[in-house]
Parts: structure tokens; sequence; C-alpha cells
């Protein structure tokens, strides 16, 4: 009668082992598949591609594409990060002061819906250059009582046709803004940096490296 006692509990136990033997495959090749599925939603994430008025580009990696509610601009929202960046194609429309205000007035709108009455100004740089395909570049500052946002843009001209590739962030430190705006040179951020320097080559179509 031990014997079979016995027996029957080294079979319970083997039982049990198999069974998390079993659960613990299980485990890793559901694991597997979801990190599988992941790579693959990132992959694609990160070659997905977009077109404004004909252009096309890729979105950068952590930015998603938003319906613009400009003609001939297309914007992306970062994932996590308070910035965006931005493809606008001007049509023929001279990349002027007025044109790169009014173009940052309206994407403002979009990226911080509840913020208005910004003043605005403008510097251009020679340096760094981006592209080949680049005829300027620059930095638009703006200010309100309460925001401080920054548009680093890049213009290129392809096949007779100028568009202004830019990012754009914020800074919402009431006791920095009124500094951010007066100093010379600009706030930086590294990944509006990153997606901007992606994100050009893919509209111009040269080699990102």
């Amino acid at each position: 009668m031990k014997t079979s006692v016995s027996f029957l509990r080294r079979k319970s136990l083997r039982v049990k082992i198999r069974a998390t033997v079993v659960l613990a495959l299980f485990v890793l090749f559901t694991q597997c598949l979801i990190s599988s599925a992941q790579r693959v939603a990132e992959s694609r994430r990160i070659t997905q591609s977009a077109n404004v008025s004909e252009v096309r580009f890729t979105i950068p990696k952590g930015f998603r594409l938003e319906q613009s509610s400009s003609s001939g601009v297309a914007f992306m929202r970062h994932e996590k990060e308070d910035l965006a960046l931005f493809v606008a194609v001007t049509k023929n429309q001279q990349v002027d002061d007025p044109y790169l205000i009014a173009l940052s007035s309206g994407i403002v709108s979009q990226f911080l819906p509840k913020q208005q009455g910004f003043t605005w100004k403008v510097s251009r740089r020679p340096n760094p250059k981006m592209s080949a395909y680049q005829t300027s570049a620059g930095t638009m500052k703006g200010l309100n009582d309460r925001r401080y946002v920054q548009t680093d843009f890049v213009v290129v001209k392809i096949q007779l046709q100028e568009i202004v590739v830019g990012s754009i962030s914020t800074s919402a430190s009431e006791r920095d803004v009124r500094y951010l705006f007066d100093v010379e040179g600009s706030e930086y951020s590294f990944i509006g940096w990153e997606g901007l320097f992606k994100l050009i080559p893919s509209v111009t179509g040269e080699k990102y490296h």
C-alpha cells in the first residue's frame, strides 16, 4: 500500500513538473510573439511614409502624423515629448519673414491650440548646412505672456519648388520665457534636431547616414 501511495505521489509530481514546463514554454512563446509583433509595429512606424502636395517623406520614429488644418502643411507630433515636426510646401510663395511668421503661427495653433497672441522674431543662419538642396535656414521665436515657442527651419529647393522643413518646441517656465526670447542663440532640443536631421533627406531624396 505504501509503495502504491509513493508511486502515486511521484506520478503526481511528474505531472506537476510537466505542467510547469508547459506553462513556462507557453509564457516564453507568448512573450516571443509579443516582442516580434512590437518589432514589426516599430519597423512599420519607422518606415511609415506620407505626402503633402505631392511631396513624399518618411515620418521619423517617435512621431505621428496629424491632419493639418493648413493646406500644404504636414504636421507630426512627438508621441512623448512636447515638440513636433512639419513639412510645408510653399506653392511658389516667397519664403520671406512674413511667410515664415504666418507659417509658425498656423503650426502653433495646432501644436498649442489654447495659446494665442504670440510675438515673433526671425533670425537666419547659414550653418549648419543640413542638405545640398538647402537655400536658407534659421530660427523663429515666439512669445506670449505664458509660453515661449521656437521653430527651427530649413528651406530646401527641389525642382524649382521651395519646401520648409522644421521642428517646433516650447517652454512653459514663466521664469525663463522672456530670457529665451530675448537672448541671442536658441534653445536646443536633441530629439527635435534628430527628427529634423532624418526628415530632411526623406524629403530631398538624399541618403541619410
